[in-house]
């Protein structure tokens, strides 16, 4: 059965059941919002760790040629 939030099953909702759903209502869209957030801090994170990755591939390549470099003189 379900629960007694809707009319058709409850046709007379006092104030607690709208505060009750309001209550929902707010849970659900901070939720939401923390979730996007989360995943904008996330994908920002994401962007760093690439730029970092590529930087250190580049200082690899630049060692490599440096230690070619060094074994030729």
């Amino acid at each position: 059965m379900p629960g007694p939030y809707f009319s058709s099953f409850y046709p007379e909702m006092t104030r607690i059941d709208y505060l009750i759903i309001g209550f929902w209502v707010v849970l659900v869209i901070v939720v939401a919002s923390s979730l996007y957030m989360l995943k904008r801090s996330l994908d920002a994170l994401l962007e760093e760790i690439k730029q970092t990755n590529s930087v250190a591939q580049q200082l690899r390549d630049q060692s490599k040629h440096i230690n070619e470099v060094l074994q030729e003189a």
